[in-house]
């Protein structure tokens, strides 16, 4: 599995045009944009030694809460996306 990016990237999904804003001031740390909707973010966490990511909903961000997480960022997104 490849890592997301650390870095801006913007990518087409199901009709929405979705950027992916890396955060200079937290590791592994994703703002999730649909045009100039904010989704929320992206986290990757290591459990173990596998990398997961999982979300956040805007308003959610600081939420230290255990959840379950996807091994594939594009679902993470996706779940951002549909939920929005």
């Amino acid at each position: 599995m490849a890592d997301l990016p650390h870095s801006h990237s913007v990518y087409d999904y199901d009709g929405h045009t979705l950027t992916l804003m890396y955060s200079e001031d937290k590791a592994g740390v994703w703002e999730v944009y649909d045009g100039a909707t904010y989704l929320g973010i992206v986290l990757q966490a290591e459990a173990g030694t596998e990398h997961g990511y999982a979300t956040r909903l805007p308003g959610e961000e600081d939420d230290d809460r255990d959840d379950d997480s996807t091994d594939d960022w594009r679902a993470a997104v996706q779940y951002l996306v549909d939920t929005a």
